[in-house]
């Protein structure tokens, strides 16, 4: 996938994810999702906090750390435990949003330690 198409209106990414455009602003806002441009957001980080956000509702003790709930989507998605690779590849979504490599493996330790893969 190249930039380009990793990078969406916010209408867009709303609508992929079923929620409204007013929801994707509110997660901008609040820090969760980086906007990118004016009005365009990350697919691939708006789908994976989204999934990781969606996946903690039933937890007693769930992550608010938008950081931690894509790198639990993400993780789930993969099925395993990450390779190398994967890591570099998540490190590298990361970076692209605004964010540290370190804090995408910061994210992922976190994600790992509270899906039980460690």
């Amino acid at each position: 996938m190249n930039e380009i198409s990793r990078i969406q209106p916010i209408n867009l990414v709303a609508q992929c994810l079923d929620i409204t455009p007013r929801r994707i602003r509110q997660f901008i806002e609040n820090g969760d999702i980086p906007r990118l441009g004016r009005g365009q957001v990350c697919l691939t980080w708006a789908m994976y906090f989204y999934a990781g956000s969606l996946a903690v509702e039933g937890w007693a003790h769930k992550p608010t750390d938008a950081k931690t709930l894509y790198a639990i989507a993400w993780l789930t998605g993969l099925g395993t435990k990450p390779s190398s690779k994967d890591i570099e590849a998540c490190a590298a979504t990361f970076v692209r949003n605004g964010f540290t490599r370190d804090d995408a493996l910061r994210a992922i330790g976190q994600a790992e330690g509270l899906r039980g893969y460690e």
